[in-house]
């Protein structure tokens, strides 16, 4: 592990440990809380080589837990690099980025809203624009704190669309107004949402990278550190939601990866693995170094 790897551990730590305290102060949520709190207490480096040594360590998987939420977008931008080395020419095809929004809901409403919002991507989907343009996507859903009220929340989904090049031309042409006029239609509500729509263009390696990055981005750990009462509510609300969903092309080309996995390194080493060089343990601010 890096220095720097190793500093990116402590920062995702530290997030989770202020997430872990907000969620054990309610009785719905002290089980999570505690299983956040107790996620990479400590981390056990083994060397199979001098450069790249293994990480181990105990990952709570849960959703709220920045630090396990850092790991599943590393898992699916390389899942993104895997889809890409299997198919290269996807490199070479047309990709859009589309965010689609409605307005903030109370957080004790976040799950209906969620529904409805998937609802209406379904209906959207299904119109013809949609499946005579859109071979493959991947739909990421993010969930903000909201900025102009308290106790709000901002749901959006973030979407990586495959298209037909005709899409970009003649009749088949989606502009973003046509966009907006379909989600608000697909909503059935009487406000325009935002809706923005994004391009990917440039070489086969430009390409890669933007379509892997917004993968990352999609899915990443949460920025901000709303307020606890937030935290626990969103928690509740979240509870068994699917948060990212394929269709098409992709999810077949996603279903035949291979099962490598960003948390093969995950638990302690049982005995007769390879020597442990170094563990670190959680002192509640920083990682430091302990013998074995």
């Amino acid at each position: 592990m890096t220095t720097k790897s190793m500093e990116e551990l402590e920062h995702f730590k530290r997030k989770s440990q202020h997430t872990a305290i907000a969620l054990l102060k309610d009785p719905h949520t002290q089980k999570v809380g505690q299983s956040i709190l107790e996620c990479a207490e400590r981390v056990c480096l083994t060397y199979r080589d001098q450069l790249n040594p293994a990480v181990r360590t105990y990952y709570c998987h849960q959703r709220q837990c920045p630090n396990c939420q850092e790991r599943r977008s590393q898992k699916i931008c390389s899942e993104m690099h895997q889809m890409f080395d299997q198919h290269p020419a996807l490199a070479q095809q047309q990709w859009l980025y589309l965010t689609l929004t409605v307005r903030n809901c109370a957080i004790w409403n976040l799950r209906e809203t969620l529904l409805e919002m998937t609802q209406a991507y379904q209906r959207m989907t299904k119109r013809t624009f949609f499946q005579e343009n859109v071979i493959g996507a991947i739909r990421f859903t993010e969930v903000n704190a909201g900025q102009s009220e308290p106790n709000t929340a901002h749901p959006h989904f973030h979407c990586l669309l495959l298209v037909r090049p005709s899409m970009y031309s003649g009749n088949n042409y989606v502009s973003q107004q046509r966009w907006t006029e379909a989600w608000q239609s697909a909503l059935q509500e009487p406000y325009a949402p935002k809706v923005h729509v994004q391009r990917i263009s440039g070489s086969s390696e430009d390409v890669r990278r933007q379509v892997v990055g917004l993968a990352g981005y999609s899915s990443k750990a949460r920025a901000d550190e709303p307020d606890d009462q937030w935290l626990v509510a969103i928690t509740q609300e979240l509870k068994n939601l699917n948060l990212m969903q394929t269709s098409g092309l992709l999810q077949t080309m996603r279903s035949q990866l291979s099962d490598y996995n960003v948390f093969e390194d995950s638990g302690w080493p049982a005995h007769g693995q390879p020597e442990v060089s170094s563990v670190f343990a959680w002192d509640g601010y920083t990682y430091k170094n302990y013998s074995m």
